[in-house]
């Protein structure tokens, strides 16, 4: 995988504000609440209008946006379609895994009330839900799910006076082949290794997980990368905490949590880097992503790059350490679910991507987000919130430039939109990567104008419209092009 050919760039420094047309995401779910409502028939429906087609549309109304405000819950969609084609998104890597068992199986006990209230968080239905409760069989789940996104893949669909279509790519030629035909390129990818498992209720067997990557490996459009670990235990890498303490009193993570690599899964790994398969490592523990760095020192895979499709830094140096680490630590959000310093240098170095998560509950310590009150102008808040993802681009380019890397190549954004999280506030969907693009680009102009902002190495002193394009296309573009290439 040659990581050695950057792209072109032919950015000016006196573009308008709104020079980005094109976006892409390198981390979203827009098949969550669709699939969920077509249970039991599981059927892509054709008509927008139906909740369970993945072009239906549910928008943040005031009072969804007051209901994410106050109790952190999306009741609407961020990446259907509708919303993605209207956003001039061309390229996502969507999960196409099923959402896992322990989601739905409360420490309170269970009965109508508490699926109602899981419906209403997650908005999968109660059909779903009592359904996901009794199901074993995650990869049948995961094969339901591939041909769910099957079923409309090239078909031409009509949104608000125009016509879209998405579809699902194999490799980098096919995206090529989309762009600017109002085609969604959708790469599938998977979060968490429990897809491969066929009876959840107890350790899985290695000829049967084997087995099933086999299967995977004939479809037509395997996944580009793969995270082994997700939110609960599945016998192939430990997990980091990912849920909020509130919610952790109620549903059980601690089982496999900061464990590192089983045997099984070392062997899942090396399965899927030999067919060319990434490997995530989101949601791995600290003692799983240094598994993970060994196997890389290996001959066979000390080319791979390393892939974090949707995360934040967390502002401490050390991902070999095991010192207790403080939520808030700085403007940042400190836990070992979010990156360190020596991983973000290890990932440069590798040719990797570093997916920004646009999840308040990521991206900025709770001192930070006290600073966006209720109270401001809507336009101070934006300011705000658009800051913490700032921070996160800008500490990432000083840290890479201090260790005369390419300070702006590995930056992209990898949302999570419609995975449950809690977006930042007035960019509510995909359809707001304008707005938080137009945003970022006064924070980058204020910055490189600032005093004593001039980068350690010539290569990283480029326009602040260049720093946003690469950020939301470029960046992304050149890491698949050099590393997408299923055949």
């Amino acid at each position: 995988m040659d990581q050695s050919k950057p792209l072109s760039d032919n950015a000016t420094d006196n573009r308008p504000a709104s020079s980005q047309d094109r976006f892409i995401d390198m981390h979203c779910h827009p098949s969550i609440k669709p699939f969920g409502r077509s249970y039991p028939l599981n059927i892509n429906s054709r008509f927008s209008w139906r909740r369970s087609s993945i072009w239906h549309q549910k928008l943040p109304t005031k009072i969804r946006q007051l209901l994410n405000r106050t109790l952190s819950i999306t009741r609407f969609t961020q990446t259907d379609m509708t919303t993605l084609s209207e956003g001039n998104v061309s390229v996502i890597a969507a999960s196409f895994a099923p959402l896992e068992k322990n989601f739905f199986i409360s420490r309170v006990g269970e009965g109508p009330l508490v699926d109602m209230l899981t419906d209403w968080i997650t908005g999968i239905g109660r059909l779903k839900v009592n359904y996901i409760q009794r199901n074993k069989n995650y990869f049948r789940e995961f094969r339901k799910k591939y041909n769910f996104y099957l079923r409309l893949h090239g078909k031409k669909q009509k949104i608000h006076g125009g016509v879209s279509k998405y579809r699902l790519v194999s490799n980098y030629d096919e995206i090529l082949t989309n762009m600017g035909k109002d085609i969604i390129s959708v790469i599938p990818s998977l979060e968490g290794a429990h897809v491969f498992t066929e009876d959840n209720t107890r350790a899985p067997e290695r000829e049967q997980i084997l087995g099933n990557i086999d299967k995977m490996l004939s479809w037509q459009y395997p996944p580009f990368f793969v995270a082994p670990a997700h939110h609960f235990r599945n016998y192939i890498a430990g997990h980091a905490y990912s849920l909020p303490k509130v919610i952790r009193a109620l549903l059980n993570q601690k089982e496999g949590v900061n464990t590192g690599i089983t045997e099984l899964g070392l062997e899942v790994i090396g399965k899927l880097l030999d067919h060319k398969i990434l490997i995530d490592i989101k949601h791995m523990s600290r003692q799983s992503r240094r598994d993970y760095y060994q196997l890389l020192k290996s001959p066979a895979y000390r080319n791979i790059p390393i892939l974090a499709s949707h995360t934040s830094v967390n502002g401490y140096p050390d991902v070999y350490s095991d010192a207790d680490l403080e939520e808030d630590h700085g403007v940042f959000f400190g836990l070992d679910i979010n990156i360190f310093d020596n991983e973000i240098l290890l990932i440069a170095r590798s040719g990797g991507i570093i997916g920004i998560q646009l999840d308040e509950r990521r991206i900025a310590s709770r001192q930070e987000l006290k600073k966006v009150k209720n109270d401001l102008p809507e336009e101070d808040k934006l300011r705000l919130l658009s800051g913490f993802v700032w921070n996160q681009v800008a500490y990432i380019a000083i840290l890479l430039d201090s260790a005369d890397l390419s300070a702006w190549d590995c930056e992209t954004i990898g949302s999570d939109y419609d995975g449950m999280v809690d977006p930042l506030n007035g960019f509510w969907t995909a359809k707001e990567y304008k707005l938080l693009y137009d945003h970022l680009l006064i924070h980058a102009r204020a910055y490189l104008a600032g005093p004593g902002q001039q980068f350690k190495l010539e290569e990283n002193n480029i326009s602040a419209e260049e720093i946003l394009d690469k950020l939301f296309s470029k960046n992304a573009l050149h890491f698949l092009e050099n590393n997408f290439n299923h055949e």
